[in-house]
């Protein structure tokens, strides 16, 4: 579990690090990767409440992320009502496990990060609501589960690699759209000098 987690955490600063502009965004989500890295470990600690612990980190990164651009009052509801079908999902396959093995479940979340990246076109707003989601979700889950169920329940670091994972496709798709928005500025621009584009 450790190597996956890792894997997942080096390979989003990489991309961070190479591709995305140097700015004060890019060293909050270098610090933001940083601090999961250097925290993997609070999940086995007995004298740390790993749900408070990842709530709150995902919470703080994800109100700053999302704060950075302006956004319309209707907007800053998108995260928590989006949490609640989070947490719906999350709830189902934690009560029906086998569904979770199956793989329309992976294709489902690529296509919600799809629809995700299509609501909000900027990297932070996009960087902010998934992070907000899957703290608000991982929070109405806990709460849920703690009235239901008479033992604690317990959110291990399958949580916080299924947010890395969201995060490296986010990343991608960010990417392929801005590479679309390139490619075509380039198009107008040589259409607009009188040549040919190739």
């Amino acid at each position: 579990m450790a190597a996956i987690y890792y894997w997942y955490a080096w390979v989003l600063a990489l991309i961070i690090f190479f591709f995305i502009p140097s700015s004060n965004l890019r060293s909050r989500l270098l610090l933001f990767i940083w601090i999961i890295m250097c925290t993997y470990t609070v999940g086995d600690n007995q004298f740390i409440n790993f749900q408070l612990y990842f709530v709150l980190l995902l919470g703080i990164f994800g109100t700053y992320f999302w704060k950075i651009t302006r956004k319309h009052m209707i907007q800053h509801f998108w995260p928590i009502v989006l949490s609640i079908g989070y947490t719906a999902v999350q709830l189902f396959l934690l009560v029906q496990p086998v569904w979770s093995r199956l793989p329309g479940v992976y294709l489902g979340v690529i296509f919600f990060l799809f629809v995700l990246n299509k609501m909000f076109q900027d990297l932070p707003s996009l960087m902010g609501a998934w992070l907000l989601i899957n703290a608000f979700g991982t929070l109405w889950s806990y709460l849920v589960l703690s009235i239901y169920i008479l033992e604690e329940p317990f959110f291990n670091q399958q949580t916080i690699i299924f947010v890395l994972k969201g995060m490296v496709v986010l990343f991608i798709m960010y990417g392929i759209h801005r590479l679309k928005d390139s490619l075509q500025q380039k198009k107008i621009k040589t259409i607009k000098k009188g040549g040919a584009y190739v």
